[in-house]
């Protein structure tokens, strides 16, 4: 499982670290926002520094322990369930995410909540946080939280 881990670390950051030769500095680190026997949910971050301009850098990975696969959103909510873009644009009317144009695909778990990612047109790092148990029904692995 570990090689199959390592290889979706090298092709979820692998364009990144690539860029990252090219840059004056970098500094990137991770955190484990959940850990179960089912899969795992993580954050890599950090500063990247391409002379004059910083860049603040955030990529959420979530991995199914099982198999070592990468967990997209549509592996663990029903997508196409023509409710839950309503139902998320409701909860997360407070949080600055913006689900005019959809669901945002980068997310990641905290143990309670689904937390969805987006970049503003501003370069600010955008989060929006959603009860599990407020998902209970687009859930497709409900086991798994």
């Amino acid at each position: 499982m570990q090689i199959s881990i390592n290889g979706d670390f090298a092709i979820i950051a692998g364009s990144l670290f690539a860029r990252i030769w090219q840059l004056e500095a970098c500094e990137l680190d991770y955190t484990l926002t959940f850990v179960s026997e089912k899969f795992i949910s993580m954050v890599f971050f950090g500063v990247l520094d391409e002379g004059e301009k910083e860049i603040f850098a955030k990529i959420p990975l979530n991995i199914d322990v099982q198999t070592g696969a990468q967990l997209a959103l549509g592996d663990v909510l029903n997508l196409r369930d023509a409710d839950l873009l309503p139902v998320l644009r409701l909860l997360t009317k407070k949080d600055m995410v913006d689900f005019s144009k959809g669901i945002p695909e980068s997310w990641y778990y905290n143990g309670t909540n689904f937390v969805f990612c987006q970049r503003s047109e501003t370069g600010e790092w955008l989060e929006a946080t959603v009860a599990a148990s407020d998902l209970k029904k687009f859930l497709l692995k409900p086991e798994l939280f």
